[in-house]
């Protein structure tokens, strides 16, 4: 009798032994008789091929075991009977029969579920064909709705920057920054990828701040600060200096007035010397000693000098120190972290080993450029703008990039710590360039001069250019890319009306369409500012292309809000456009590391309040999975989208599960 080993059997004798459970069907014989199996089934197959063990055999496998070859036959009225009647069973014996196979109650139920999936995935070949062009009609028809919304937007986007960058109030007249787009490529001429340090010393000059460029020898440092000076023009006083360990004060000073020491009176000479130059440079300045360091440190921040019992004024504007390597003793600190730009002097490409070889060859007379005549800017100009800068404001978004810039910089491995005087150096910098660029406020696209400023060593500069990078504008979509997602999942499920997605469709338009113009607004800006090369505003703009991932979730929201409109018409679009788009995979995401994601929106941060306040997002997602199917449930429905700070960052959490696939 065929039985499951759970199975009871009540129409036997009672002092036969029930099916042994270690086995998967069993076959009871008593004296040459069979019991009769009542499974109301034929078994699916005319024949199985069984062995018989008696119940004697200590385990059913082992090889000493007596096999008995059956053949049993299903028959229609569900009769057994035994093809080789060979076989002898006494009455203390009850044998066994070991099945191979399944039990032919399982094989058919097994079969009949195969049937049934076999049923409902086989499609007739005119339903398939009629099928596939209804779904190709309808994308096309979603994508072509699509297509002509979205440029209709990005059109009306357009129109709305133009009008606002018209409107914005002005800050310096336009011609002053051709001027000094004209004074830079005059310093520039004849030299070979100094662009960027041409600009920069330019801005140094424009701020009364001060340039240290790090480099190795013959890579035109020299040069670079001798051309400055026709910024300050024909009253301008050059002072030049190389520093030893053994240089002596009197080297950058002046000597000591012999006449003040008959009067008993300490005094330098200082005309020609530091304490009188306008533009000075200062080579291997670290080599400088402590007796050296005193009256260097005044001069360079306060614009005093120590002259025996008087205190003087210097009129130095820009003091431009150089050095093949950075500082490593401590008493150098003071002095470094007053110099406030820093440049890497890299000697010059293989790009640009051409042009090198032909700016440095010889040339006639007639060809020869000229270092003696003035710039089109000047002092004048330069005190203007520091005065009228007062009137540039400084955004909370700005403010919250610099708290977050020095937070990056203070986690690096070593440390790069910003202090409070290199950070409002830093502020009073980034006025003057906006004010110059004619805006009366900072822009995020002024800060990517900070990557002349902040870093401490030479391999940060790098690590920090990729943080500003990453940190120009404020995107959204991580956070949109969820909430999108499961609105493709309502739309699918049919759980939400078409009316109710349109409206959170149009939410998420508005703020797609904000970021874009955002985004675009500070390309604009990089590559119309004035203290970038343009290569330079080109690199950085097209490092922000990455975060355009925007517009292909703005297409995806014109795609679902077009099958939103056609399910009006046509009952059941929405569904078929939201599993088709489904299955084809590769939905938008912003890359977060990305580089140019909001990583604000990936990293493993902190709760900052909630049930898990002071945990990590990682320690959440691995030991709270109830909380994170809820959160991700709830986003997805379309909860915590305002903007309290409980919902952005359940957002943010969110977005963390997403990018790392949880």
């Amino acid at each position: 009798l065929f039985r499951s080993h759970d199975s009871c059997i009540d129409d036997w004798d009672p002092y036969w032994p029930k099916p042994c459970k270690h086995f998967q069907s069993l076959l009871i014989l008593h004296q040459g008789r069979i019991g009769r199996w009542r499974g109301g089934m034929s078994l699916g197959m005319s024949q199985l091929s069984l062995s018989l063990c008696p119940l004697s055999t200590p385990t059913l496998y082992a090889r000493e075991r007596q096999k008995t070859s059956l053949r049993v036959l299903a028959q229609p009225a569900c009769w057994v009977r035994l093809a080789e009647p060979s076989f002898h069973a006494n009455a203390s014996c009850v044998a066994c029969l070991g099945v191979a196979l399944v039990s032919a109650r399982r094989m058919h139920r097994h079969a009949l579920a195969a049937r049934r999936r076999t049923a409902s995935q086989r499609w007739p070949l005119l339903r398939r064909a009629a099928a596939s062009g209804q779904l190709q009609d309808l994308q096309s028809r979603v994508k072509d709705s699509a297509q002509s919304q979205v440029s209709q937007w990005l059109k009306d986007l357009e129109l709305t920057s133009d009008a606002a960058s018209a409107s914005d109030v002005s800050g310096a007249p336009a011609e002053l920054s051709d001027r000094i787009g004209l004074a830079a490529r005059e310093l520039e001429a004849g030299l070979v990828e100094r662009s960027t340090e041409v600009r920069i010393l330019l801005l140094a000059a424009f701020c009364a701040e001060h340039v240290l460029l790090l480099g190795p020898p013959g890579t035109a440092k020299s040069l670079l600060a001798r051309r400055l000076t026709r910024f300050v023009g024909s009253d301008a006083h050059f002072f030049e200096r190389l520093l030893t360990r053994f240089s002596v004060p009197e080297e950058l000073f002046g000597p000591l007035s012999l006449k003040g020491l008959e009067q008993d009176e300490y005094l330098r000479k200082t005309a020609g010397y530091l304490p009188e130059a306008t533009i000075a440079f200062v080579d291997e300045i670290f080599k400088a000693n402590s007796a050296i360091l005193n009256s260097l440190l005044s001069i360079v921040n306060e614009r005093i000098f120590d002259n025996g019992p008087d205190r003087v004024s210097v009129p130095l504007q820009c003091l431009i120190a150089a050095s093949n390597e950075l500082p490593e003793s401590e008493e150098l600190d003071a002095l470094y972290d007053r110099l406030l730009f820093r440049l890497q002097v890299k000697p010059v490409s293989n790009e640009g080993f051409a042009s090198l070889i032909a700016a440095t060859a010889l040339q006639p007379a007639a060809e020869t450029h000229s270092d003696t005549s003035s710039l089109p800017v000047g002092l004048s100009d330069a005190k203007q703008a520091r005065v009228a800068a007062a009137r540039v404001s400084v955004p909370s978004d700005v403010v919250d990039l610099l708290r977050d810039a020095r937070g990056f910089l203070a986690s690096l491995e070593p440390p790069a710590p910003v202090s409070d005087r290199r950070l409002g150096q830093a502020v009073r910098m980034l006025q003057v360039a906006a004010w110059t660029c004619g805006r009366l406020q900072v822009e995020r696209a002024d800060c990517v001069l900070l990557c002349h400023v902040l870093w401490r060593e030479s391999k940060q500069e790098a690590a920090l250019r990729e943080w500003l990078q990453s940190r120009l504008v404020k995107m959204h979509g991580p956070q949109l890319s969820s909430i999108l997602a499961g609105l493709l999942d309502r739309a699918e499920s049919g759980s939400a009306p078409p009316q109710d997605l349109q409206r959170e469709l149009l939410t998420l338009q508005k703020v797609l369409l904000h970021d874009l113009g955002l985004l675009q607004r500070q390309q604009q800006l990089l590559m119309q500012h004035c203290w970038l090369a343009p290569s330079d505003g080109k690199a950085w703009a097209a490092a922000m292309e990455a975060q355009l991932a925007e517009r292909a979730l703005l297409t995806e929201v014109a795609q679902l809000g077009a099958a939103a409109e056609l399910d009006s018409a046509e009952p059941g679009s929405l569904a078929e456009y939201a599993r088709m788009r489904r299955s084809q995979g590769h939905w938008p995401q912003t890359s977060a590391g990305s580089s140019t994601a909001e990583k604000d929106g990936v990293e493993d941060t902190t709760f900052k309040v909630g049930k898990h306040k002071g945990r990590t997002f990682s320690e959440v997602a691995t030991d709270d999975a109830d909380y994170c199917s809820m959160v991700k449930r709830k986003v997805a429905e379309g909860g915590f989208t305002s903007n309290s700070a409980l919902d952005k960052q359940i957002r943010a959490f969110v977005a963390y599960l997403r990018t790392r696939g949880r």
